[in-house]
């Protein structure tokens, strides 16, 4: 199991374009996927889930993945966190 926290922006919003590249993630490889912002935890592959803790105001979010492919899997999240607003 890999852990990794990442700083995000206390104004972040889930906008479409962030949960949808979240929700593939999870969808595509086999790795088992959350996020974790204050005391609220989101399965990856949850739509529900990940919508509900885009409501939340933090400046971390804990990305954890579990499974063969978990290091991929982590650094994929961070990645879309990194890039959300400066493609926009």
């Amino acid at each position: 199991m890999i852990n990794r926290i990442v700083n995000v922006n206390d104004q972040l919003e889930f906008s479409d374009t962030l949960i949808n590249d979240i929700l593939q993630t999870g969808k595509n490889l086999n790795s088992r996927i959350t996020l974790k912002r204050n005391n609220h935890v989101a399965d990856c592959r949850s739509i529900l889930e990940v919508l509900l803790l885009g409501t939340e105001k933090c400046s971390q979010l804990e990305i954890s993945a579990d499974g063969e492919d978990e290091q991929i899997v982590v650094q994929k999240i961070c990645n879309i966190f990194n890039h959300q607003g400066k493609t926009e």
